[in-house]
């Protein structure tokens, strides 16, 4: 349960412009409260606890912003440091560290895991004595949890997807056959074609995916997927498209939190460009 219902341990950070969230009484109920304390500088005495938690490495962490959330539930706020460098920046974020602290005082710090500019809520679940995470991406609506392996902060299994049903008659179909014709796409044209939708972006409205007989796919089936452009229009995800019998959706490969396409058991992931290829 997170932060904005009746929690025990609702705290929310968002990185970047930290926001925790505590606990307040009223009346008896436990209700969430929230106070803003970042974008935050640590001062003399965070610095210094950050410091020599990180040893050597401190120099390097630097810029980098920080909050306060209690992972281990001993009622004691750990420090959570967020750098913001290319020393512990990439294409899936920046590094997320916590300094827990000790009934002796502040331990040596700790990665947690990456994260792109996200929210990150604290939940009441508990996984080998931490509390798991979760983060709220860009992407509207994009959610996952992740949860303590005994070392850092890992995703929880995705819920799984069975095969996708395809419609080939009815509304779905309809909508498919529409979305082909008006945006010129090439699969979905035929006779007998069939469709999906499926949230692949996870926007909340579902990508169309078409199925059809094709001379380019001998005793298969050829099949495209389309999502809605910016502008209002649908593109194919695909370069071109793929052959295959079945089509499922399989776990993100990122923070972007983009579904992968599974067809015949062979994994497509979208690129930086969009575009979906082959997983290797």
């Amino acid at each position: 349960m997170g932060v904005g219902v009746s929690v025990r341990n609702g705290i929310k950070l968002t990185c970047g412009a930290m926001l925790i969230a505590g606990l307040a009484m009223a009346g008896g109920a436990n209700a969430a409260t929230q106070a803003l304390i970042g974008p935050k500088k640590p001062g003399a005495a965070q610095a210094a606890i950050i410091q020599r938690a990180f040893g050597a490495r401190y120099r390097g962490l630097l810029p980098y912003n920080f909050g306060r959330a209690d992972l281990n539930g001993d009622g004691r706020p750990d420090l959570i440091v967020w750098p913001q460098n290319r020393t512990y920046c990439g294409v899936k974020g920046c590094t997320m560290f916590v300094v827990p602290t000790t009934a002796r005082g502040y331990g040596a710090a700790r990665e947690l895991t990456v994260s792109q500019d996200a929210t990150l809520t604290v939940l009441d679940a508990t996984h080998l004595g931490m509390h798991d995470i979760s983060f709220e991406g860009r992407l509207a609506g994009s959610r996952v949890t992740y949860r303590w392996n005994g070392s850092k902060y890992v995703e929880a299994a995705p819920a799984s997807h069975g095969a996708l049903a395809f419609a080939c008659q009815g509304p779905l179909a309809a909508k498919g056959r529409k979305v082909v014709a008006d945006n010129q796409l090439p699969i979905g044209k035929r006779a007998g074609a069939c469709f999906a939708q499926a949230p692949i972006y996870n926007l909340g409205t579902g990508e169309i995916i078409a199925m059809e007989s094709s001379p380019l796919c001998p005793g298969r089936k050829a099949i495209d997927a389309y999502t809605r452009a910016i502008a209002g229009g649908y593109y194919a995800i695909f370069n071109a498209p793929v052959c295959g019998a079945t089509v499922s959706l399989g776990p993100p490969q990122d923070m972007r939190r983009i579904a992968t396409i599974v067809i015949d058991g062979r994994r497509y992931a979208g690129d930086a460009g969009g575009n979906f290829k082959p997983l290797r």
